[in-house]
C-alpha cells in the first residue's frame, strides 16, 4: 500500500527487513548488498514530493549508521527533473556533494553533465541548498515579482483535494489515518514551499551555460 518509501524511517525500514532477508535467506553475504534509497523530483511544485531531496539524504545517513557494512547507490539527476539543463548541472552537484557527506558510497551521474562544488557561484549553491534543505528564506514577500510568472494553476479536482485520498504514492506513510486534512498551517506552509520551488524554477529557467 505504501508503494516506493519516501521518508527517511520507511527507506531505513525497508534497508533493514531486506538485509535481513537476504543474508538468512539466500545467504548473501552483507558486503555484497548495494540498496538505492531513491531520490523523488524536488523542483516541480508537487505538494506530494515536498522534502524528498533531504529524506533521502537523511535515509542514506540513516542507513550506513543502521547497517555500515551495505553500500549505497543513488541515481542522482532524478531530483532536479523538471529544471533546465543548467540548473541540473548545479542541484545535481550539490545533491552529490551532501548524499557523499551522508555516506553515499555510489552514485549514477552523467560526468558531462556534473560540476565540481567548490566551483559553483555561492549564489546558486545557496539557491540549490534552499530547494534541496526544503528551505523558504523568510525575506520573500507574497507579492514577489516572479511568483506571478510561476504559480501553476492548482490541478484538476484541487478544491476537493481534502476529501479525497491524495494521489502520492506514499500518503499512507505521511498522513495520520486519524485525520482527513493536514492542519491549516501546515497546508499554508506546504503552499508556500510550493511557491518557493516555483520561485526556484523561475530564477533557474535560463540555461547557464548559454548566460
Amino acid at each position: 500500500m505504501q508503494a516506493q518509501a519516501f521518508t527517511r524511517e520507511r527507506k531505513l525500514e525497508i534497508a533493514e527487513r531486506s538485509e535481513k532477508l537476504l543474508t538468512e535467506k539466500f545467504g548473501i553475504h552483507a558486503e555484497n548488498i548495494i540498496f538505492d534509497p531513491l531520490v523523488f523530483p524536488c523542483a516541480t511544485g508537487d505538494e506530494n514530493y515536498i522534502g524528498g531531496a533531504v529524506e533521502t539524504i537523511e535515509g542514506i545517513r540513516l542507513i550506513k549508521q543502521k547497517i555500515p557494512y551495505v553500500r549505497t547507490v543513488l541515481g542522482i539527476s532524478n531530483v532536479s527533473f523538471g529544471l533546465p539543463p543548467g540548473a541540473r548541472e548545479v542541484v545535481n552537484s550539490v545533491f552529490l556533494y551532501y548524499c557523499t557527506k551522508a555516506g553515499l558510497d555510489l552514485a549514477i551521474v552523467n560526468a558531462e553533465r556534473i560540476e565540481r562544488f567548490p566551483s559553483i557561484p555561492e549564489a546558486e549553491r545557496k539557491l540549490a541548498e534552499d530547494l534541496l534543505f526544503n528551505h523558504v528564506p523568510a525575506n520573500i514577500p507574497e507579492n514577489h515579482p516572479r511568483l506571478r510568472f510561476c504559480v501553476a494553476p492548482p490541478p484538476i479536482g484541487a478544491n476537493n483535494r481534502e476529501n479525497k485520498k491524495p494521489p502520492s504514492i506514499n500518503s499512507t506513510s505521511r498522513q495520520s489515518p486519524s485525520t482527513s486534512a493536514a492542519p491549516v498551517l501546515e497546508r499554508k506552509r506546504s503552499r508556500r514551499i510550493c511557491r518557493w520551488t516555483s520561485v526556484c524554477r523561475t530564477i533557474f529557467s535560463k540555461d547557464r551555460r548559454t548566460a
